[in-house]
């Protein structure tokens, strides 16, 4: 189940060096430095002898064990490699041979699972804060539409057909080449975002490794490979028919062939969020960059530990009620579907809650807490936050104030007075029926501008009653220029003025007078 090994920690390179598998070729795709490995001699083992990520094989006519898998005492480690952070999943239909019911409803079904309670406890999982770590956070993710491809092999048709695994990398950067999948993404800490999830036609007979075989040895499994000249890691999993195929028995104890597609798919795709990279490490044991893993006991991953083959939870989305595995829990030390979802770290708020990530931004720190604080040294690391001095989202001038101690936030502060300069203004005509109105300003403390107009007529017949004659408020905290497409009636014309803005406050329209009556408008751009 492993393709090659990154060289250095965080470092993505052109030429994975394997340590200790052997090159099966470079794809001649047209497509620049890709490469694929499998077979290693020396990888993660289980317990119970299978691949970590594995759902096994149970036997032709057996829908359910009467044991859990061979693993005791499990306990997952992380290993400082990457995970998905907010997965984009691509639900990818092997030829158009496979099930119709199948296609219809998985797609739906991604979409739902990372946004239900199935989901929001995988933040115990989250590596903000570890070290080494990625900094990511395990967020909802998105739905995408399902893609049906044309394969170079097992094409339509129904005939028994074999692949390999090195075929499936194969045909998925292939796809993505073609433009007919997307190409993998990466999230704000550079890592992927992408996930394929690959399910197979009945008549596909699928071989990992030479002894490692669909719908004898296993019914799916996930992995890693790798595309285009950086190498970015290609996420997916590999999901047998359950339908009429020869995984039909031994796979799951669900009802119904879909319930049995939808609990299979839940393992592998937790797996593929909490050890995406899994398929990089050649190690004898769990290492970088693998994710989340069990070294201790040799119980797989977070889904391994828990694959007893019964028949699996329930979770229901907007009406629609699925079936999923349970994964393990290693503050609740125990299998589960659901669990506590911590608060997001915020503010003052740095204990019992989750800290943030980068994915957070604009997101769970939204509102006046836009920003997560990724400073380590900073006493609110991993907060959300209004300001950081990474970024210093302050308004009109203002300051991030940092803090140093965590009984106080860092906030945007202002240290300017307000602006006292004068505003002149200018008018041009850039196309016919369209005012210009452009200004210089005689201070260095205005950050943005306010800009009305007023109608001349009433200004005229009220002698000069501001609060009569101010009519619309062009600009508010504008940068300018700004044109104005309005025209004035016959015989009458438009008057405008503008005031310099900053965070110490909003600065005049040239006399208190005017200043006073503007205000009384309801048109003063505040």
């Amino acid at each position: 189940m492993q393709i090659g090994r990154r060289p250095l920690q965080g470092a993505r390179s052109t030429v994975l060096r394997a340590a200790s598998c052997f090159v099966l070729g470079v794809l001649a795709l047209g497509l620049p430095d890709v490469a694929v490995w499998a077979g290693p001699a020396s990888v993660p083992r289980r317990a119970d002898g299978l691949m970590p990520g594995m759902v096994p094989w149970r036997g032709e006519g057996v829908a359910a064990p009467l044991t859990l898998p061979a693993c005791t005492n499990p306990q997952l480690s992380y290993f400082g490699g990457p995970l998905v952070q907010s997965p984009t999943i691509i639900p990818v239909f092997w030829s158009t041979d496979v099930n119709a019911t199948l296609v219809a409803n998985i797609p739906q079904f991604y979409a739902d699972v990372t946004n239900s309670s199935y989901w929001q406890w995988l933040s115990e999982y989250d590596s903000v804060g570890l070290s080494p770590g990625t900094s990511q956070a395990i967020l909802p993710g998105n739905g995408h539409a399902g893609v049906v491809i044309t394969p170079l092999k097992c094409a339509p048709g129904g005939n028994p057909c074999n692949l390999t695994d090195v075929d499936v990398q194969n045909e998925l950067v292939r796809q993505i080449g073609l433009g007919a999948l997307p190409a993998p993404t990466l999230d704000c800490t550079g890592n992927a975002t992408t996930i394929y999830m690959v399910h197979f036609a009945p008549n596909v007979h699928l071989s990992l490794f030479p002894g490692f075989n669909s719908c004898v040895d296993f019914c799916a499994y996930h992995n890693t490979g790798v595309y285009g000249p950086t190498n970015v890691p290609v996420v997916y999993a590999a999901i047998m028919d359950y339908f009429t195929g020869a995984c039909a028995m031994g796979c799951g104890s669900e009802p119904t062939p879909l319930g049995i597609s939808t609990d299979v798919a839940s393992h592998e795709l937790v797996e593929s969020v909490t050890d995406p990279d899994i398929g990089l490490d050649t190690d004898a044991n769990y290492a970088y960059p693998a994710g989340w893993g069990d070294n201790f006991n040799n119980c797989g991953e977070i889904a391994d530990i828990c694959d007893s083959g019964a028949v699996g939870d329930t979770i229901t989305v907007s009406g629609r009620t699925w079936y999923v595995q349970q994964v393990w829990s290693n503050q609740q030390a125990k299998c589960t579907s659901t669990g506590p979802a911590p608060a997001i770290c915020s503010g003052t708020t740095v204990t019992s809650c989750r800290k943030c990530s980068c994915g957070d931004n604009g997101l769970s720190c939204s509102g006046a807490a836009a920003v997560c604080e990724n400073n380590s040294g900073n006493v609110l690391y991993g907060a959300c936050e209004q300001c950081t001095s990474a970024n210093n989202a302050c308004p009109n001038g203002a300051s991030c104030l940092q803090s140093t101690t965590p009984a106080q936030d860092d906030v945007c502060a202002c240290t300017l007075a307000a602006p006292t300069g004068v505003t002149s203004l200018t008018e041009s005509q850039p196309v016919p029926g369209t005012a210009r109105l452009g200004w210089t300003y005689g201070g260095t403390d205005a950050t943005a501008f306010d800009a009305v107009r007023g109608d001349l007529s009433s200004l005229r017949s009220s002698n000069g009653n501001f609060s009569a004659a101010t009519t619309t408020c062009l600009g508010s905290g504008t940068v300018g220029p700004i044109d104005d497409a309005s025209v004035p009636a016959p015989g009458s014309g438009f008057w405008y003025l503008v005031r310099a803005v900053n965070c110490g406050g909003k600065g005049t329209y040239d006399s208190s007078a005017r200043d006073t009556g503007i205000a009384a408008s309801g048109h003063d751009c505040n």
